[in-house]
């Protein structure tokens, strides 16, 4: 069965390309965002819509999966490296490369630094300082809303920014896994991974609990940083391995 592995160089373009469009796709909907955020939610938002409520109380599930196994993984490489050091003082990397595939550590690394980046600091440092209100707590007025570049301070809401939209987008590591799968399995993983990360994105903007340019951050944050460590992999993967 064939594989598809690009060449280095195609792939570096690729994923520069991809960065360029990230980032002024951001920086384009950021600028519309901050003038049309209210009224996509007045006219988008429907707290009884099914689809939204289900993704709302399972979006973030499939992060808390792949984190656990991340975390599980990096354990058993750390014991395998612990024992290839007493059996193979020479090689100590030698049973935990034997039994943990190149992908999965890679997979483990992914999963790790998008958690650390995307959950805990980005989405954790905003939600606490930038103290936005969300949709469905505003007053019929909507005099409490603030556009998405205002930092409110320390006010107990949290609407900027989204994460269940980043938890969302935490499946984007399974692209990795697939790396040396047929061209058609690549691109049926990488597929469902957006749309999921879309999915979950867009619902908490219809459930109205977040404005579009809480997910649109949360989003740009996980797919910037993904891009990032795919442009690292060529040059850390002898470490990696």
């Amino acid at each position: 069965m064939e594989t598809h592995l690009p060449d280095p160089e195609l792939r570096r373009r690729r994923i520069n390309g991809a960065l360029w469009a990230v980032v002024i796709s951001w920086v384009v909907l950021a600028a519309l965002f901050a003038v049309i955020d209210l009224d996509i939610s007045v006219a988008f938002a429907d707290r009884s819509s099914q689809w939204a409520l289900f993704l709302e109380r399972y979006g973030e599930y499939p992060a808390s999966y792949f984190i656990t196994v991340a975390v599980l993984s990096l354990l058993l490489w750390l014991v395998l490296l612990v024992a290839g050091r007493i059996v193979h003082s020479n090689d100590p990397k030698r049973l935990a490369t034997r039994y943990i595939p190149t992908e999965l550590r890679q997979f483990i690394v992914f999963t790790a630094v998008m958690n650390v980046v995307c959950r805990l600091f980005f989405v954790v440092l905003s939600k606490r300082y930038w103290g936005r209100v969300r949709f469905k707590d505003l007053s019929d007025s909507y005099a409490e809303f603030t556009a998405w570049y205002v930092i409110n301070g320390v006010t107990g809401h949290y609407s900027f920014a989204s994460g269940h939209a980043a938890s969302g987008w935490m499946v984007l590591p399974l692209i990795i896994l697939a790396r040396r799968a047929p061209r058609s399995v690549q691109r049926f993983v990488a597929l469902t991974c957006f749309v999921w990360g879309f999915a979950v994105s867009v619902s908490r903007v219809r459930i109205g609990a977040h404005y579009a340019s809480d997910v649109l951050f949360s989003t740009g944050v996980c797919i910037l940083v993904f891009l990032l460590l795919l442009r690292w992999i060529p040059r850390k993967s002898r470490g990696l391995a």
